[in-house]
């Protein structure tokens, strides 16, 4: 059977089996990959499926998509009723079998090896994303990006999650005053600069850019 190449993307929740409420998480986690599916439809070949409680696997028809699905999964975790983080891997490379498109079961090939080993090396490092989408210094650039990403993501203070779903839905400081989150608009746009949400806006958008290198 001929080989073709894939953009895979794989994830797992971090320390998952030292969580207390391993049912309540589990069922957030699920939640989470159904609203990526849902969002991203026209742009997955095989959806995100849970595979072994606390992972996923899926693929998708280009590598924009995979960069959005990650974004979705880190914005939609800031309202989750489990606290929770995720760690991904992201390869571009052969699947041997036919591709399932009812969901991300029943399949192998190097492409996918590659990606759960890659999964599996991050559980000896600080960072939480793994990136392989193309030869040479574009994998390097996009790695770096998302390293990048990760910095900025993870100052997030939790208690300031409400107002940061706010914003990033709305990209309106004024929105947060009007809305009763701050007493003033001073204060609401004091609370977006302290949060450094622009920059992490800005990092988002140097990441798809990069991807035009792809192309």
């Amino acid at each position: 059977m001929s080989k073709k190449n894939y953009f895979i993307l794989m994830g797992d929740i971090i320390d998952s089996q030292s969580k207390k409420d391993k049912p309540k998480l589990i069922d957030a986690f699920k939640k989470q990959v159904n609203k990526v599916n849902g969002e991203l439809k026209s742009f997955i070949a095989s959806p995100l499926t849970v595979t072994l409680g606390d992972e996923f696997q899926g693929v998708m028809t280009n590598p924009k998509a995979i960069c959005e699905a990650i974004f979705i999964f880190e914005e939609s975790l800031l309202l989750a009723p489990v606290k929770y983080s995720l760690r991904y891997s992201a390869n571009y490379g052969p699947i041997e079998t036919t591709l399932n498109h009812k969901e991300a079961h029943g399949m192998y090939g190097d492409g996918l090896t590659r990606a759960r080993s890659m999964l599996e090396s991050l559980k000896t490092q600080k960072t939480r994303f793994n990136i392989n989408m193309a030869e040479g210094p574009v994998t390097e650039h996009l790695q770096l990006l998302f390293d990048l990403y990760q910095t900025s993501r993870d100052k997030w203070p939790i208690k300031q999650h409400p107002v940061i779903d706010h914003y990033l839905k709305t990209k309106d400081y004024n929105s947060l005053y009007e809305a009763g989150y701050y007493k003033t608009k001073a204060g609401a746009w004091k609370i977006i600069q302290s949060l450094e949400l622009n920059d992490y806006l800005k990092i988002k958008q140097l990441i798809l850019q990069s991807l035009l290198w792809l192309s």
